[in-house]
């Protein structure tokens, strides 16, 4: 059953689409006899199976099901996994238009995948973040966080990610009349991204 599990998680990294179907034995399987890691990845990927055919209500469920099943007091938690499930719960919420509930959960999995040691998700997490800020019409606290993260990029070497980043404050900076901040983000958004 463990290679099962493993299968289908291959599969979602690989963007490849697996049903409900598929994963509910799992979920049954791993509920009676998994670790709370297996049954974290099992409950995970049953909410990815219902986000995926249009289900966001029983994928949230599945979500909160999948954090409910981590033990974050055991020294072999999987907290990268368990970023991953507060970050599809955020997607969620930030496709609805559901901001603040989308923040919550953002900050939730900034935190877990730090904790995981994840760089790259606390950091993706938390540059969407800045998103919803910018959504909610709260665009110094928007811009402070997207310039905090591409410094963090930069700092470990990731200048792409950083120029990148750094292109989401662009709109933000040409509708406050910032000008020449925007044209010099443009010019590094263009020359390393």
């Amino acid at each position: 059953m463990r290679a099962g599990l493993d299968s289908i998680n291959v599969r979602n990294r690989n963007g490849q689409p697996f049903t409900v179907g598929e994963v509910q034995p799992y979920v049954r399987f791993f509920d009676d006899h998994g670790t709370a890691n297996d049954r974290l990845l099992a409950h995970y990927l049953l909410g990815l199976a219902y986000y995926d055919h249009g289900e966001a209500p029983m994928a949230l469920q599945c979500y909160q099901d999948a954090a409910d099943c981590a033990d974050t007091l055991s020294a072999d938690c999987d907290y990268a996994q368990l970023a991953r499930v507060y970050g599809q719960m955020a997607t969620v919420f930030y496709y609805q238009g559901l901001y603040r509930e989308q923040l919550n959960f953002e900050r939730l999995s900034v935190k877990y995948a730090w904790e995981g040691n994840d760089t790259l998700l606390a950091l993706g997490n938390n540059e969407m973040e800045g998103f919803s800020y910018a959504r909610l019409g709260m665009t110094d606290s928007a811009m402070i966080i997207i310039d905090s993260v591409a410094n963090v990029f930069r700092a470990l070497g990731y200048n792409k990610d950083a120029a990148i980043t750094l292109g989401g404050n662009i709109s933000l900076l040409i509708d406050m009349g910032n000008y020449n901040k925007a044209k010099e983000y443009m010019n590094i958004y263009e020359a390393q991204s």
